[in-house]
């Protein structure tokens, strides 16, 4: 008795408890119910299109540089002495003209010189007519001596020929001695050799100076340049790039204002830069100080706009409708992909070739986009 209860305990109990637990599950099963299938609708795109007309204009290169002035002159004197008149201008970056007076040197021995040579020419000039008119005599002497020696020969020396070139050579050098002490009494009035910036002042009045003493140094301010640099692919828009001395517009910030100027290439590197790849042209601005107000001054930042070629049935696009060389066109409620030639990058439009007027081009921007997939219009 005691082995039954056991197995009914331990075995055909378990399996019951099984049993209707299977039972229970497959009922439930069976009375869920399956979900409802959603039909899932595939979204169209919306896009925006537009036309374009076709130009022919003149590519626009702009290229940044900086402003630069290279000429710059240390003004030394020719003679030695006190500075006994200095100009008002001449102090650091102050503006003085062509030929305008910077500074005088003391006179007094270079006008001294000066009537001493003059009384030297005054002099040589008397001995040498002295010895012209002995030279004559010596003549009018050996013509009567001829007529008794008619076989003689007369020596230079005896007819005073030596002795009247080494007079004439005596009052050159007198002559030449006096354009030197004019000479130098000129360099005692010290100019400037062109329109100019005062980047230093050296001296002071009463200081005495001598060749070698630097009294200023001035930065030609005549002419302005401008190093800027083409990119590789821009310069094919150069016509005849080398013998191109092409007029350039230079704009530049000063006061939150753009301003703008006239330059004009005058050069370009004969290589492309090793590292950047790109050609270094210099441009030239004349009279950048001309505005006061304005001034180009030296190390501003501007911007080069330079004329290219005329480039016959162009398209300038919206650069949003350019995708990697490729533009977007609406056929017919489809998208087709077309590969077009990239011309130039102009601010936020490209120009462009290889489309045509009728193009109906998408300018807005779609996604996960195939060609010939189905596109509508926004309304």
């Amino acid at each position: 008795m005691k082995i039954i209860k056991k197995i009914l305990l331990n075995v055909i109990i378990p399996i019951l408890i099984l049993g209707v637990g299977f039972f229970l599950f497959k009922k439930m099963k069976a009375a869920k119910k399956a979900p409802k299938k959603v039909k899932i609708e595939k979204r169209i795109p919306s896009v925006k299109i537009e036309k374009f007309k076709k130009l022919n204009e003149n590519i626009i290169i702009r290229e940044t540089g900086i402003i630069y002035f290279p000429d710059e002159v240390n003004i030394i004197p020719r003679v030695s002495g006190n500075i006994v008149k200095l100009s008002p201008k001449l102090f650091i970056g102050g503006f003085v003209k062509k030929d305008e007076l910077l500074a005088v040197i003391e006179q007094s021995d270079y006008k001294l010189n000066i009537e001493t040579a003059e009384a030297e020419v005054l002099n040589r000039q008397t001995l040498l007519e002295k010895e012209e008119e002995e030279a004559k005599l010596a003549k009018i002497e050996w013509d009567i001596y001829k007529k008794t020696h008619p076989n003689a020969t007369p020596s230079k020396l005896r007819l005073r020929i030596p002795q009247v070139n080494s007079a004439k050579a005596n009052l050159k050098a007198a002559k030449a001695n006096l354009k030197r002490a004019k000479l130098n009494l000129s360099r005692t009035y010290i100019k400037a050799p062109f329109d100019s910036k005062v980047k230093f002042k050296g001296v002071s009045k009463g200081q005495f100076v001598a060749p070698g003493n630097i009294i200023a140094k001035l930065q030609d301010i005549e002419k302005a340049y401008a190093k800027v640099y083409l990119k590789d692919e821009d310069i094919k828009f150069i016509d005849d790039v080398f013998n191109n001395k092409s007029d350039v517009e230079i704009s530049f910030i000063q006061g939150g204002k753009i301003i703008k100027r006239k330059g004009k290439i005058i050069s370009y590197a004969t290589e492309l830069d090793p590292r950047t790849k790109m050609l270094e042209v210099i441009i030239e601005i004349k009279h950048p100080y001309k505005d006061k107000s304005t001034p180009i001054i030296s190390g501003t930042y501007i911007t080069a706009t330079i004329k290219g070629k005329k480039e016959n049935g162009v398209f300038k696009l919206p650069e949003d409708a350019i995708f990697e060389n490729h533009i977007y066109i609406y056929n017919n409620g489809f998208l087709k992909i077309k590969k077009i030639k990239y011309l130039k990058q102009e601010g936020k439009f490209v120009i462009i070739k290889g489309i045509t007027e009728n193009d109906k081009i998408i300018i807005t921007p779609v996604v996960d986009v195939v060609d010939n997939m189905k596109i509508k219009l926004e309304e």
